[in-house]
């Protein structure tokens, strides 16, 4: 992995098969990737996305570890962003021979003060084009079905309301249906033969949280965004108490459509 710092609070990483733009700006930590293989660009993604006590959180500073080296050949880069109680140290991993990302980290309330994080964004990303496809599979549900793992294409309209996925465990006994921690995101047309799904650049991604959260899926005219929010949180953290942000791996593909069985 490579490292340029072009100013205060920003910075680009490299590999060979990934280039991530990251930069503090207004109190916000944006991320771009681009990769050298076929799939869906990022565009205006989120680091560090939450509120304490019902106010968003305004990041101050943005500060990087070296890269660290990996058994499995990843290398990862610990960032280090500060607010006025918060300091969270979100890790970006790379890999040598894969376009995939994976981001995690933990929040430290360092304040004398008890504060409580009512909003944590385990995941929003953009994409510079639309409209775009939806894709998600079903997994089992409270409330006995038979359609347990059920096949869903969604277009994502521009200018409309969101599309929304909910996802987790629910050990609340949710009767709706709920989905597998994943989703894809590819460019019309619609699969109508599922023997035969369609081709396009792509995107894939993963979720490592099993409680509850859900996804909005938007669109202007000219980009798709995916967010996606831990459900009902209101988590209080003492002073010097850690709060773990859930991982995430996702990653640009040329994606098809689903086909049955998968």
């Amino acid at each position: 992995m490579r490292i340029q710092n072009e100013r205060a609070n920003q910075l680009r990483l490299h590999n060979d098969i990934m280039h991530m733009h990251i930069e503090l700006l207004d109190g916000v930590v944006y991320y771009d990737v681009q990769s050298v293989t076929p799939g869906l660009d990022i565009r205006a993604g989120v680091i560090g996305e939450m509120t304490c006590d019902g106010q968003q959180v305004v990041w101050q500073s943005l500060h990087h570890q070296s890269p660290q080296q990996r058994d499995d050949g990843s290398t990862c880069i610990e960032l280090t962003m500060r607010a006025q109680t918060l300091v969270l140290t979100h890790t970006i991993q790379l890999y040598p021979d894969r376009p995939f990302v994976r981001m995690y980290g933990q929040v430290q309330n360092t304040s004398t003060q008890i504060v409580t994080i009512t909003q944590c964004a385990i995941l929003h990303l953009g994409v510079a084009q639309a409209p775009l496809y939806l894709f998600h599979v079903d997994q089992f549900s409270w409330a006995y079905r038979r359609d347990f793992f059920t096949q869903h294409q969604s277009q994502i309209w521009p200018g409309r309301i969101p599309i929304e996925i909910r996802m987790g465990s629910y050990p609340s006994h949710y009767d709706g249906a709920t989905s597998c921690a994943w989703f894809a995101l590819r460019p019309p047309p619609h699969d109508r033969d599922p023997e035969h799904p369609h081709q396009g650049d792509g995107l894939v991604a993963g979720i490592e949280f099993d409680g509850k959260s859900r996804i909005l899926a938007s669109a202007t005219p000219t980009q798709t965004s995916v967010v996606s929010r831990i459900d009902a949180l209101n988590h209080r953290l003492t002073p010097q108490q850690m709060f773990e942000f859930q991982g995430i791996l996702w990653g640009v593909t040329m994606a098809i459509g689903m086909k049955p069985g998968l």
